[in-house]
């Protein structure tokens, strides 16, 4: 994916598999915004994976599973980011990601914050929260403190607020920024789709 949390998603992602020995057969990058991905997706299957991870969010994921199936790729394992944990995923294609295992934040439930804001969201709208609205209000909660302490103008004093953040209490769990600017969980487990529900993964 040509996007800025994609790339990095993907960095890591590259750098670990091959210091644990895994070999990359294809590598392809998508443009966000597309939805057509057959090209990409038939140079990966002329280089016979033995499984597939997919750095996509939902939208482009969506899109990816059910070109998979078209390809016969349907029955690979798959690997994919925190993204995949979206309703519509279950709703659109629960047939295609199916065993797909992804990383999440492993303390929502151990936090009030984050089960404070899952059960205000699903009174609210009446459906779970996903990965982008517990991420999109903690940012804006974590910007809006900042800025109210710095002012609008001193970006390098709102950068070091931001960079300072340890153990924040949000809506995903226990958040820290690390020296990138990256923000970081304490712990992550593994996850998977799983008679189309959202499950913790065991092997």
């Amino acid at each position: 994916m040509n996007a800025s949390f994609e790339n990095e998603n993907y960095k890591h992602f590259i750098k670990h598999f091959k210091e644990k020995g895994g070999t990359i057969v294809a590598d392809e990058a998508i443009i966000r915004g597309t939805s057509d991905f057959r090209t990409p997706i038939q140079k990966v299957k002329q280089s016979n994976p033995e499984a597939v991870m997919l750095i996509a969010h939902t939208g482009e994921l969506i899109n990816i599973l059910k070109e998979l199936k078209e390809f016969g790729l349907d029955k690979l394992p798959k690997f994919g980011i925190h993204a995949a944990e979206a309703p519509s995923i279950i709703q659109q294609v629960p047939d295609i990601a199916e065993g797909l295992i992804y990383p999440y934040p492993a303390d929502k439930n151990e936090i009030a914050s984050a089960k404070d804001y899952y059960t205000k969201y699903k009174k609210k709208y009446n459906f779970d929260a996903d990965p982008y609205s517990s991420n999109v209000y903690d940012s804006l909660n974590i910007l809006i403190k900042a800025i109210s302490k710095c002012g609008y103008q001193n970006v390098s004093c709102v950068q070091q607020e931001l960079s300072s953040i340890k153990n924040y209490e949000g809506a995903n769990g226990l958040l820290s920024v690390d020296e990138r600017g990256v923000g970081t969980y304490k712990q992550i487990m593994l996850k998977v789709i799983k008679n189309g529900k959202f499950v913790l993964y065991e092997q």
